[in-house]
């Protein structure tokens, strides 16, 4: 019990490893099997931040098997959220949001900071993974609102995820100034995101420069805070005319990647790489297996989305969504309230439920909840 609580102490400060033996050693330890399962979610969520996805998934696989049906003891989510997590790393978006629907979306102020920590930060890199990058802004703006000042660490990740989300809506210079200055508790991942950030500004010097202080962190890092660091100095390698050392670089990011099958540090990478492994023949060699998956996940990211043809069950076609419905049934899918939708849009709580009505009717259904589920089946949110 000692070692499963300062495990949960650790993993809320950012010492992921000392979590992982924590939880370890608790899992040795002569206990009930509710004990047993409480601990596996505990480990297997660390292990699934840290991406040795393949434990992860073992142990999440063990305690949820263990509970029988997924739901409400805390163990049950903990592991429900590290085969979500595990899902989202190995870019299996869709599973991901199935498995997050048995955790639930939206603050849950556990009394675990950890436990919330990991499930925003999940929940928002769903979003920008999902073409939402804006959606994820606001979501952890309003996680940062409500977080208690300590854990210093949970502070710096959200505030390094929130810049993350605004360089992938197309606004690295606001990311920039999120992260100025790099916040120490969460630096290799501040420093990360700022060179990303630097590279789309078309600062090669400032994104090396920012890696270079980082470099002596990122062997604790997180599997995918290495790989977008060394394929991020790839490409800035490459930009210096350094080919034999971007060679090296991108042969790094993709063979870590690909022993825990991870394609999500990959896919965010892959238009500004794309080239350059291509130029590669060893790279195209000995990836040959993995490189058609990732032209396949940005062909379905760039491709032109495909008209939804909804029918409601007596065959008549239903209209499809006004752009102010999505956008009320994105907020509806992050917990949204009906004052908090009006609040975020700009309109009365009167629109705001006429938007409603028309989504109901849209999507065939009667409650929010069924709106969101189905609304997630089509892709619309």
């Amino acid at each position: 019990m000692l070692d499963d609580a300062l495990g949960l102490l650790q993993a809320a400060n950012g010492l992921h490893a000392q979590a992982a033996r924590s939880f370890t050693r608790a899992g040795l330890g002569p206990a009930d099997i509710t004990d047993q399962q409480e601990v596996l979610g505990h480990l297997a969520l660390v292990e699934a931040y840290r991406g040795d996805l393949a434990r992860a998934a073992d142990h999440a696989r063990t305690a949820l098997t263990a509970a029988g049906a997924p739901g409400v003891p805390a163990a049950d989510r903990y592991a429900a959220l590290a085969m979500a997590w595990v899902h989202l790393e190995r870019a299996e978006d869709a599973r991901c949001a199935a498995q997050l629907d048995l955790v639930g979306h939206g603050p849950t102020r556990q009394v675990e900071p950890w436990w919330d920590t990991a499930r925003a930060l999940l929940e928002a890199r769903l979003l920008v993974a999902t073409g939402r990058p804006h959606a994820a802004v606001r979501l952890l703006t309003d996680e940062i609102a409500v977080a208690e000042p300590e854990p210093a660490w949970r502070h710096g990740v959200l505030a390094v995820a929130r810049a993350d989300a605004l360089l992938a809506g197309g606004e690295p210079r606001r990311a920039l100034a999120v992260l100025t200055p790099l916040p120490p508790s969460a630096f290799p991942e501040a420093a990360v995101v700022a060179a990303d950030a630097h590279l789309a500004t078309g600062d090669t010097r400032g994104a090396v420069a920012v890696l270079a202080a980082a470099t002596g962190d990122l062997d604790g890092a997180p599997l995918t805070v290495q790989v977008r660091a060394w394929l991020l100095e790839a490409r800035a390698s490459a930009h210096r005319g350094h080919r034999e050392r971007t060679g090296q670089l991108l042969a790094r990011a993709l063979q870590a990647a690909a022993a825990e099958d991870a394609l999500s540090p990959l896919r965010r990478q892959w238009p500004g790489v794309r080239q350059l492994v291509n130029e590669d023949p060893v790279l195209l060699r000995t990836y040959r297996d993995l490189l058609p998956r990732l032209r396949d996940l940005e062909a379905r990211r760039t491709a032109p989305p495909v008209p939804v043809v909804r029918q409601t069950p007596t065959g008549i076609l239903g209209a499809s969504l006004t752009e102010r419905e999505l956008e009320v049934l994105d907020l509806l899918a992050q917990m949204y309230s009906t004052e908090e939708i009006a609040v975020a849009l700009y309109v009365s709580a009167n629109t705001v439920k006429t938007h409603l009505k028309g989504i109901f009717a849209k999507l065939c259904v009667n409650r929010r909840a069924e709106a969101v589920r189905r609304g997630r089946q089509l892709g619309l949110c």
